[in-house]
């Protein structure tokens, strides 16, 4: 098993990037007539400019160091792919920098990064490409900043990285039929303040020690966030989502922290936890059509939350071990705490003006522990 990356703090939200060699200019068309001309005279720290205009090329970098690749006026130059190939493909290389570009029509992907290290993409538009929008897989230290990508066609993400480490996905602005953003088997990497809508799912997390941070998620098909079981030493903590088919946040990972988050108007649940050992702290959860929190896995601590409206209870907790303290439960449509399992523990939560009980206690009798709680109506054994 692969040994998670450490989370400390937001430390590892910048990566490291080893000083550039200084190098040239290169100006596309006035030196070089294609981009890709450009790119494959360039040597370690040249920085290729490129004029406004479309240029109908399929790009690649391939064992290249230290280059840059930009616009010279923001949003005025188009690569297009032509549905023929990736529109731009940066292939064992490092050090690779591609700004201010507008990206599309790459037959699978608008742009790929493959097998590379120490490249940052940054400020493009991605569009109309035939798969993912921004491909990453087997690479590391990858940067995709401030980019906007939307319509990916059959059902393809915006942004994908698989058997990626030590990444940062930040301040992008995405759209699509897949997934927002997608991390498959990838480790410890941050997926931070990025605007996530109309995708199939927001977030997808397989892989060990990944940050999901400060993300605004809504009108989603399905889930919000997908924390899968194995996902291990996964945080997800101050995202907003909002109007999601399903749960807004899902987790089936064993240790999943989930902290911060605001959560309102889901189809289904707000905060489901099929797994063990999990934190759940301080989130609110408004207007789900089904629970607040669904709890159905064991051994979880679930502190200083609120749930707020739901269509069904506040809190539902339905396997064993669990801990619940100073939560609030109030103004749900059936019951501020149903309890399904025991050997459970209740202290010092709250519940009030819920439809049915505060607390329905549907175990055997003093099967759960309650001590210090506010509640006005109540069924227990």
């Amino acid at each position: 098993m692969r040994t998670p990356a450490p989370l400390c703090s937001f430390a590892f939200l910048v990566a490291s990037v080893a000083p550039v060699a200084a190098g040239g200019t290169i100006s596309v068309p006035k030196q070089h007539a294609t981009i890709q001309a450009a790119i494959d005279a360039a040597v370690d720290g040249d920085v290729i400019v490129v004029s406004k205009g479309t240029y109908e090329q399929n790009l690649l970098f391939d064992n290249k160091t230290n280059v840059t690749l930009k616009a010279k006026k923001k949003h005025k130059v188009i690569v297009d792919g032509q549905e023929n190939d990736d529109a731009i493909t940066v292939y064992q290389s490092s050090g690779i920098v591609i700004d201010d570009l507008i990206v599309q029509w790459g037959d699978w992907f608008g742009i790929k990064i493959d097998e590379s290290s120490d490249v940052e993409v940054t400020n493009c538009t991605v569009r109309w490409s035939g798969g993912d929008g921004i491909h990453v897989e087997s690479s590391n230290d990858v940067r995709i900043l401030d980019n906007k990508v939307h319509e990916c066609a059959w059902g393809g993400d915006p942004v994908r990285l698989e058997s990626t480490t030590n990444s940062l996905v930040e301040g992008n602005k995405l759209s699509g039929d897949g997934a927002g953003v997608v991390l498959d088997s990838s480790d410890g990497t941050a997926v931070h303040k990025n605007d996530i809508e109309w995708c199939q799912n927001g977030i997808e997390v397989a892989g060990e020690g990944n940050l999901i941070a400060k993300n605004d998620i809504r009108a989603i098909v399905d889930r919000g966030i997908v924390v899968d079981d194995t996902a291990v030493g996964t945080t997800v903590r101050d995202n907003k989502i909002e109007a999601c088919g399903e749960q807004g946040i899902f987790v089936e990972s064993n240790g999943t922290t989930v902290n911060a988050n605001e959560v309102e108007s889901t189809g289904d649940d707000g905060i489901r936890i099929e797994a063990d050992s999990c934190t759940v702290t301080d989130n609110t959860v408004k207007k789900p059509i089904d629970d607040g929190y669904r709890i159905e896995g064991s051994f979880t601590t679930v502190t200083g939350n609120k749930a707020i409206q739901a269509g069904n209870d506040g809190f539902t907790i339905t396997s064993t071990n669990n801990t619940l303290t100073d939560n609030l439960s109030t103004k749900n449509r059936s019951n501020g705490f149903q309890v399904e399992d025991e050997n459970n523990v209740f202290t010092n939560n709250k519940a009030t003006k819920n439809g049915f009980f505060d607390l329905f206690d549907n175990t055997n009798p003093g099967g759960n522990t309650y001590s210090g709680n506010t509640w006005k109506t109540e069924k227990v054994p």
